[in-house]
């Protein structure tokens, strides 16, 4: 019985992959950016909203570097304007300063 509880502390946790730096992280270390319909987006704090979804470092250089190199773009397969992409920057920029998801 002793074994299952170990098992437990040691369970999977889910990898992804930042966009702009390529480096595989735990979801839960990850910002991710979330497609609503056909053209839009919003940052999923929580990460469990449904759609395509694209993930970053909670780093100011790898979100200006995803979105100054279309690649949250490329990755959620969508077009967005500069004034999107500049909405998108100010949220992402926001989540740096807010406290840590719960997990």
């Amino acid at each position: 019985m002793q074994e299952r509880n170990s098992d437990r502390a040691t369970a999977h946790r889910p990898k992804r992959s930042c966009v702009a730096c390529r480096q595989r992280r735990d979801k839960g270390d990850l910002l991710r950016i979330a497609r609503t319909g056909e053209s839009g987006f919003v940052v999923d704090s929580s990460g469990k909203m449904p759609g395509r979804g694209s993930y970053v470092c909670l780093n100011e250089k790898c979100i200006r570097g995803s979105l100054g190199r279309n690649l949250i773009q490329r990755s959620l397969k969508v077009r967005l304007s500069a004034e999107s992409c500049a909405r998108l920057r100010e949220e992402c920029l926001r989540e740096l300063g807010a406290v840590p998801r719960a997990r």
